[in-house]
């Protein structure tokens, strides 16, 4: 009996050689030639034979068992990129019953129920936000220190203007959400970086503005891009998505030109213009830095908990319902700012407080609008027709 089972260890790790080989060789065609000899399904019969044989007998693992390496050296002709997504692995199923206990287990995992009311709380935050802070607009106090201070308020207000300037910080949460390694934030960000700086000082310099409800409308929508890219929206229903740095990089030129819109509602003077300028700039970049840390050392955090995966998704859909949200109200405003009096609404039941649309001074009047000077001691008005 003895002899018996001795004979059948000696085939059994026979077997267990055979199998190494196996999958080492096709590993190779697979993996470095590019060029697979046998079907996904034959070998994945031969990874789990070669599983179940290790499982029965233990002792009898091989020390180059496909087990301890994975895959074979790639190509070299490939290049090495970091997934945004983490690239999580899948088990085989071979027959109907292990198609329903993966089904199962999934939604165990993701726990259906929670994550719906986690995702109804999430879009009522983000809708607490947008309703406080009409995107990124100036106050009065910040407007009259700096006509007043120097290139240090510039640099000031540039970082307090960032801080809360919530379109811009749930772009470039978007952005950061998946990447795992300090070089990834660094170049995407600095594509961001590159892009609105370029603006930002070009179209200040030359005086280029836009109407700022319609800029901000387009930063909403880069708000709604980087989640719906986060989701695997694009990779879904169009096979593949646009490059994401080149996509950062464009979006980082349409907030500069927004940032830049918002910039030019301050008298910046002729004299030391580009230092103000610089140092505004300046100020939006520590701004950003502040944010991004913190966000960073959140996500690191948040990425070693289980609950990341659950709420992820339920994350970066909040992100579109915030752009949604921040588009509609800006278009919203650029409806008033453009035709007032098509407005649907019976005046006496549409009570607003943009303090945004209220003009920057008693002679000037908000670039794009029709509304007429008010009265320096009279409370400001929406409409014109109320005046």
């Amino acid at each position: 009996m003895a002899k018996k089972n001795k004979l059948d260890e000696s085939s059994i790790t026979n077997r267990l050689r055979k199998l190494s080989e196996l999958i080492k060789k096709h590993n190779v065609h697979y993996h470095q030639d590019d060029r697979p000899k046998i079907t996904d399904a034959e070998y994945d019969s031969l990874v789990k034979e070669n599983n179940d044989l290790e499982k029965l007998y233990p002792h009898l693992i091989l020390k180059d068992s496909p087990n301890n390496q994975i895959g074979a050296r790639a190509l070299k002709k490939f290049v090495k990129i970091t997934h945004r997504t983490p690239m999580l692995s899948l088990a085989n199923a071979f027959n109907q019953k292990d198609i329903i206990d993966f089904n199962d287990r999934i939604k165990k995992f993701i726990n259906l129920k929670k994550n719906i009311l986690l995702q109804i709380i999430t879009v009522l935050f983000l809708f607490l936000i947008v309703q406080s802070v009409f995107a990124h607009g100036m106050s009065e106090a910040e407007k009259q220190t700096i006509l007043q201070g120097g290139n240090l308020q510039y640099l000031k207000i540039g970082a307090t203007h960032m801080l809360t300037g919530y379109d811009h910080l749930l772009f470039v949460f978007g952005i950061v959400f998946f990447l795992t390694t300090f070089m990834d934030v660094v170049k995407y960000i600095t594509a961001f970086t590159i892009g609105h700086s370029i603006t930002l000082i070009t179209a200040t310099l030359m005086g280029v503005t836009v109407n700022y409800f319609l800029i901000d409308a387009v930063i909403a929508l880069s708000v709604c891009y980087i989640g719906y890219e986060n989701i695997g929206g694009f990779r879904k229903f169009f096979e593949k998505s646009l490059n994401l740095i080149w996509a950062v990089f464009i979006f980082g030129l349409i907030h500069g030109l927004g940032l830049s819109t918002r910039l030019q509602q301050l008298p910046l003077g002729e004299e030391g213009i580009v230092l103000r300028i610089l140092s505004f700039n300046l100020g939006i970049e520590l701004g950003q830095i502040a944010a991004l840390c913190l966000m960073v050392a959140l996500l690191y955090k948040w990425r070693h908990t289980q609950s990341f995966l659950q709420i992820s998704a339920v994350s970066n859909n909040g992100l579109i319902y915030a752009g949604v949200f921040l588009f509609l109200m800006q278009m919203h405003g650029y409806s008033h700012s453009v035709d007032p009096d098509e407005f649907a609404f019976p005046e006496d039941n549409h009570i607003h407080a943009h303090e945004k649309m209220v003009t920057l001074a008693p002679s000037t009047p908000l670039p794009g609008s029709k509304y007429r000077t008010l009265p320096e001691n009279d409370p400001p008005k929406l409409f014109p027709n109320d005046l």
